[in-house]
């Protein structure tokens, strides 16, 4: 239950007071006088009544106003939303019920939605104040223990104190062995009067013979009287054995029945577990059938995909091939680049050849042909000899013949090398690919600069310096050793610790110089590294340097041409200077003729070859050896990638060969074959696959056949309880069965509505003979009737006269006064009775409580009392005298008592909530709190706080203060300031 709105038209001093949403956790702040209390008692009114003029409770009737009352808005789990009204009227108050369906009702619907809760309850258990609270502080001993443990049951010590006081008033009525009390005294008048009693009967024998004779007839009218009703008795059987005999009759006629039926053995619901066995039964042969369906299905899919056997078995060999297929590939290119870059070398032999005059066969003698330094000395000095002629001739003739020689040779040199020279276009794209390749001089660069390096960490490391450091650190340290040895020996404590200090400076530094050392051998690894790198480099660049030597050569020759055709020039101003000089030439250069013939034959040369491109013929015919050695090396290397391919190409084809693809060219058969391998290894994934599936299908189809089997075992041994032949004959005895269950049933609904042992024991065979008996039985009430009538008559004439006995004189007063004062006893005793009973039935719902109620709300009690405490106390227990004792967190036991005014609070508040906590299923009322925790200090204050939200999730709570500082600990919207409130309602009014 939920408060949602509080509607006031008046109530003390709030007049037309409305709050429009309340929270669960609603905080209602004012001062003093500002309404905190009349709000409060109005909550009580509403709910429970406006206190009636006879009660302490203050009405609280409007001074200003006519108005008096107001309404409640509650949400509840049962009913919904309910608006509860309460105005003026009777003592307390006309109260109007309103459900959200519209019903509309007083008193006893409010009670309902209450569930019988009153206003005396709902202030024990979820209204109390700082009063209730402060009572556990000034309570001493038991009374600690006996009040909380009312807390925890009721809500409040009433109880208690009401079984107190009935126990007072019946110790102030009868004790054992009391003399005061009223009963006692009584009871010992009594005896004193039954005493005086006995004595007064003595003195009248007449008295005591009449009321011998009074007792005899008492006991013959009770002797008729029970004749008369025994016989009243036989006749009410009769008449329901008259009245039972068609059922009787009934009876009969099934128990014939079921005898001609005889003993049926059927099994219990038989005919439905036939049917539901046979639904089962063709389900699963439904399900079996479709299984057996897939499962032909897949064999058939499986056949299909079969993978190759074959290729399954040459996996590795498959594999091995398709992994070496590009390395293959890669052979292959290599080839075909080294057998063009041989076929380019042959091409560039037939030129250098075609240059020097050369034939085949020549050019397999070059390696006999002397191409050392010494040879080429030779032709230095003799081309250098031939050229010098021209300058021996004295006379101008032979020098003019020179120049004309020189002029002539200059000219063919011109022509010649204008030969060699390329077309501008071809030298342009030398140009452009020379400018690729100049990575090369910086790679040489890098080089020489690594070599630098590697050689000057060579040189650093084999210095002796760092040996002789060596020795001298070793030196040193020997020396400090010895220094602290005898500064020990010496206790000079100081310059030993210097000479340990040296120890040390001297052992670090030279970890120091030998991780320099370390860090220099890295890095002269590291260059040597970075030198074989180079050098790979470098090597593979020489492949490219063909083009740029010949982009070098054109370069030169051009270069060459120039310098020519500036000599041309000058040589045709010289020519009649040393024309005299030509006769003389021809004389040394016959001479010279002879050498350069000589070196011609060792060159392999022909004889005319021309005596100015000997240097020319000598550097094409070195160009030549390296162009045969290059040409050697590149075989080499094209034969073991031949022999590599080839091995690879075999493999290859003596797989195809089994794969019936011979004929196929290697490419193409590797790719079918791939292809082929590929499509084995997915035929393969998918017969696992479906292998698996099979497999699944066949342990299904075995399961299910097993549950067809288990079914048809299952109605066989049906059909075998029932001893029935067929299916056919189950149905028929299963009829005959429920035939018997309805004769049976029958039967028994007719034994409940007579007893047919009446009739056994009647042994009445007609109902004639009942109408006899009958008859027979009202005969004799009516005689024993009439004597009764008679006894009775008689009766009264005794009593008579012993009246008039004891009229006659003291016997009758002391039979009178005995019989007063017993009377008197019986009323006290009657009224003890009712207290000794009002007391044992209080005791008994207490205990009960306690024993039902209260185990919870101590569980729940101590998990509020560890908030509370911040875990310092963790248990509640109750111990067997009714006493509570706490437990600290450090195992020690407290009686309440010795608890400190704040702790035992505390308590007090856990366990209160904890009843509220137990009783929220059956009574889910708000909390009204009103400043009880004023004493506490700020901690405390938090804790509680804390526990006030905890306990707000599911228990609305409606806590009043005066205290401003507590605002801080709720948020702004939970708030309500009634003054600033009231403020608001005149302003508006």
């Amino acid at each position: 239950m939920k408060m949602k709105e509080i509607y006031i038209y008046g109530y003390g001093k709030l007049i037309d007071f409305h709050f429009p949403s309340v929270t669960s956790l609603q905080v209602i702040y004012g001062e003093n006088e500002a309404g905190k209390s009349t709000l409060m008692s109005f909550i009580h009114s509403i709910l429970f009544g406006f206190p009636t003029k006879q009660q302490s409770e203050l009405r609280y009737e409007p001074k200003s106003s006519g108005k008096y009352g107001g309404k409640l808005v509650l949400e509840t789990k049962d009913y919904g939303e309910v608006t509860i009204e309460r105005i003026r009227g009777k003592a307390v108050g006309d109260v109007t019920v309103t459900l959200a369906n519209g019903t509309v009702g007083s008193d006893e619907l409010l009670s309902q939605i209450l569930n019988g809760m009153d206003r005396r309850m709902y202030q024990s258990i979820y209204s109390f104040n700082i009063h209730g609270i402060q009572d556990v502080g000034r309570m001493k001993g038991e009374d600690i223990s006996r009040y909380l443990l009312a807390a925890g049951t009721f809500g409040t010590d009433t109880l208690m104190n009401s079984e107190q006081q009935l126990q007072k008033e019946l110790d102030s009525l009868f004790k054992p062995n009391g003399r005061k009390p009223e009963l006692n005294q009584l009871l010992d008048q009594l005896k004193e009067k039954d005493g005086e009693l006995k004595k007064g009967k003595k003195q009248n024998e007449s008295y005591t013979l009449l009321k011998q004779q009074a007792w005899q007839m008492q006991q013959e009218i009770k002797q008729l009287q029970d004749q008369i009703h025994t016989y009243q008795q036989n006749i009410q059987t009769l008449n329901q054995l008259i009245q039972d005999w068609p059922l009787y009759q009934e009876r009969e006629q099934i128990n014939q029945r079921l005898q001609e039926i005889g003993e049926v053995t059927f099994p219990i619901d038989g005919l439905s577990r036939l049917e539901h066995l046979e639904d089962q039964l063709r389900s699963v042969t439904s399900y079996l059938t479709t299984i057996q369906e897939r499962k032909t299905m897949l064999e058939n899919q499986l056949e299909a995909v079969i993978p190759d056997s074959r290729l399954m078995e040459n996996e590795t060999a498959i594999q091995m091939i398709l992994e070496q297929w590009p390395q293959a590939q890669e052979w292959q290119e290599q080839m075909q680049r080294l057998t063009f870059e041989i076929e380019k070398m042959d091409e560039q032999m037939k030129r250098l050849a075609r240059d020097i005059h050369f034939t085949e066969m020549d050019i397999d003698q070059i390696g006999s042909i002397d191409l050392g330094i010494g040879m080429k000395e030779r032709i230095k000095k003799a081309t250098k000899d031939y050229f010098a002629l021209g300058t021996r001739e004295k006379e101008l003739s032979k020098q003019a013949e020179a120049e004309e020689k020189a002029l002539g040779d200059i000219e063919w040199k011109m022509e010649s090398l204008e030969n060699r020279l390329i077309p501008e276009d071809e030298f342009r794209r030398l140009f452009e690919e020379q400018k690729k390749h100049n990575r090369l001089e910086q790679l040489q660069i890098e080089y020489q600069h690594v070599k630098e390096q590697i050689h000057m960490l060579k040189m650093a490391k084999g210095n002796n310096q760092s040996f002789v450091r060596g020795i001298r650190l070793i030196g040193f340290i020997i020396l400090l050793v010895c220094l602290m040895v005898y500064s020990f020996v010496s206790k000079q404590s100081f310059l030993a610790i210097i000479s340990l200090i040296g120890v040390v400076f001297l052992l670090v530094s030279s970890w120091l110089e030998k991780g320099k050392r370390k860090s220099s051998s890295s890095e002269l690894s590291i260059l040597v590294e970075r030198e074989k790198d180079l050098l790979e480099q470098l090597d593979e660049r020489e492949n490219n340097l063909k083009q740029s030597e010949k982009y070098a050569e054109q370069l030169e020759l051009r270069q060459e041409w120039k310098d020519l055709l500036l000599q041309l020039e000058m040589q045709q101003n010289r020519v009649e200077s040393v024309h005299l000089a030509l006769e003389h030439w021809k004389l040394d250069c016959k001479e010279n003729e002879e050498i350069l013939n000589n070196i011609k034959k060792e060159l392999l040369l022909q004889h005319h070859f021309a005596t100015d491109q000997l240097p020319d013929a000598y550097d094409i015919l070195m160009e030549l050896s390296k162009v045969i050695q290059n040409k050697y090396q590149k075989r080499k290397n094209f034969d073991i990638l031949k022999a590599k391919y080839e091995e690879w190409e075999r493999k290859v084809e003596a797989l195809t060969k089994t794969e019936k693809e011979h004929s196929l060219p290697i490419n193409e058969a590797i790719i079918r074959l791939k292809n082929d391998w590929n499509k084995a290894k997915e035929s393969q994934g998918k017969y696992k696959e479906g292998s698996v599936k099979l497999e699944e299908l066949k342990n299904d189809e075995r399961k299910w056949s097993n549950e067809k089997t288990a079914l048809n075992s299952a109605i066989e041994e049906l059909l075998r309880d029932a001893h029935a032949k067929d299916k056919e004959d189950f149905r028929k005895k299963a009829k005959v069965y429920t035939e018997y269950q309805e004769l049976q049933s029958n039967l028994a609904i007719l034994e409940k509505k007579f007893n047919p042992n009446t009739f056994a024991d009647a042994e009445i065979g007609s109902l004639d003979e009942l109408e006899k008996e009958k008859q027979k039985f009202a005969n004799l009430v009516q005689t024993n009737s009439k004597k009764l009538d008679s006894l009775h008559k008689e009766f009264a004439q005794v009593n008579y006269e012993i009246t008039v006995l004891e009229e006659g004189g003291t016997y009758t007063e002391k039979l009178h006064e005995f019989y007063q004062l017993r009377d008197q006893f019986n009323s006290k005793a009657r009224h003890w009775a009712k207290v000794a009973i009002a007391k044992q039935l209080l005791k008994l719902t207490m205990d009960r409580l306690k024993k039902e109620r209260f185990p919870k709300v101590m569980e729940k009690a101590e998990v509020f009392i560890r908030l509370l405490t911040n875990e310092q106390y963790i248990h509640i227990h109750l111990q067997e005298d009714g006493n509570f004792v706490v437990e600290r967190n450090d195992r020690m036991i407290f009686a309440p008592e010795e608890l400190s005014q704040a702790t035992a609070e505390q308590l007090y508040v856990a366990i209160r909530f904890a009843l509220v906590d137990v009783l929220k299923d059956d009574y889910p009322f708000p909390i009204i709190i009103d400043d009880s925790f004023v004493n506490f200090d700020q901690k405390r204050t938090n804790k509680v706080i804390e526990l006030l939200k905890e306990i707000s999730r599911t228990t609305q709570v409606l806590f009043f203060t005066c205290h401003q500082h507590l605002l801080q600990e709720f948020s702004h919207e939970t708030i309500i300031d009634l003054k600033a409130s009231l403020q608001k309602v005149e302003t508006i009014g």
